[in-house]
């Protein structure tokens, strides 16, 4: 606890890397209590496995589609979104293709998604918090009570006296050697790769659902990203690749993933879908949690080093954010 304890006397510094939404509520929460946050991210935008990719005219929600509420806590940061306009309730259609027959989806809950894109919760969170886009931290140096940090260009970051990695485990692990218990607890977390392709077609598709589940398919989920709030009226989708074929095809190349899951789309609704005008892959190398570690968060409170990411409980959007405000809750406790 000492690092922290000295850190009472002066304004407390801190960085959390990770733009995704566990590590904006992080910061968020850090920077309410009156610390000095830096938020870093690699990408261009804020968003993480929340992010939302444009190409031309049309946004993607490449990652996470849309998202539920569970606890009061969540709920409560849900409706303050709401209130400014972040987010927006989605009534879509979602139903559950099974050997080919359309059913219902049972107890189906209330959905949300961020507008104008799912990164816009990101943005929502990270409001007021200094932030470094396009900037990989790459080294975690010790000097003093603090820590140093260097972006893979070899530029220094700055001195901070608490570090929080809000990244996938296997990425986090890496910048937390200095506490070898957080980074050998990280090495159990168990994720897997998605695949998801982007894809647009000039003509309707006319089918009877904004959004289906495909269980033991090819492709597990179809979205109509163009049916939700805020994205226009176009005909744009984005279909995420099962687990176990992700798996699988982790090596593949994009333009053969983008034919495959069209083709896999097409069986799953029962008829050849048309050729799209548009048809792009990504892959999340860590997109699903197999074995979550069962914490919200991990934290060296002795080093200043902590850890937050939907790999504590699971692979949702609420589990990943309430991990960022925990982690957060625990440093301010231990620093007063």
């Amino acid at each position: 606890m000492a690092n922290l304890r000295r850190a009472r006397t002066r304004e407390l510094r801190a960085a959390v890397v990770g733009g995704g939404v566990s590590g904006t509520a992080c910061a968020r929460t850090l920077a309410a209590a009156g610390v000095d946050v830096t938020l870093f991210d690699k990408a261009r935008g804020l968003g993480g496995r929340t992010s939302t990719r444009r190409e031309g005219t049309t946004a993607f929600d490449h990652g996470a589609a849309f998202f539920h509420t569970v606890g009061k806590r969540f709920h409560a940061l849900v409706d303050e979104a709401l209130a400014a306009g972040a987010i927006a309730p989605w009534t879509g259609r979602i139903r559950l293709i099974d050997g080919g027959q359309v059913g219902e989806v049972v107890g189906a809950q209330q959905r949300f998604v961020a507008v104008p894109g799912m990164s816009g919760l990101s943005r929502f969170l990270a409001n007021g918090v200094a932030t470094r886009t396009t900037c990989r931290v790459a080294e975690v140096v010790p000097e003093g009570s603090g820590w140093r940090l260097g972006s893979d260009e070899g530029a220094d970051l700055g001195l901070f006296d608490v570090l929080v990695t809000a990244v996938p485990a296997a990425q986090a692990a890496p910048l937390l050697v200095h506490a070898p218990e957080l980074a050998g607890a990280l090495g159990e977390v168990r994720m897997a790769p998605t695949w998801s392709v982007m894809v647009s077609w000039d003509q309707a598709l006319e089918l009877p659902f904004e959004a289906a589940y495909v269980p033991m398919a090819p492709v597990g989920l179809l979205v109509h990203d163009g049916a939700k709030p805020q994205r226009g009226d176009g005909e744009s989708w984005v279909l995420h690749g099962s687990t176990g074929w992700s798996t699988e095809h982790i090596g593949s190349d994009p333009q053969t993933v983008c034919h495959a899951l069209v083709l896999a789309a097409s069986s799953a609704v029962g008829r050849r879908l048309p050729e799209p005008s548009h048809a792009a892959a990504h892959l999340w190398r860590h997109a699903a949690v197999l074995a979550p570690l069962g914490v919200d968060f991990l934290l060296d409170e002795k080093r200043g080093l902590g850890a937050c990411g939907d790999w504590g409980r699971g692979s949702t959007v609420e589990n990943a954010v309430m991990s960022g405000i925990s982690l957060a809750e625990a440093i301010l406790a231990r620093s007063r």
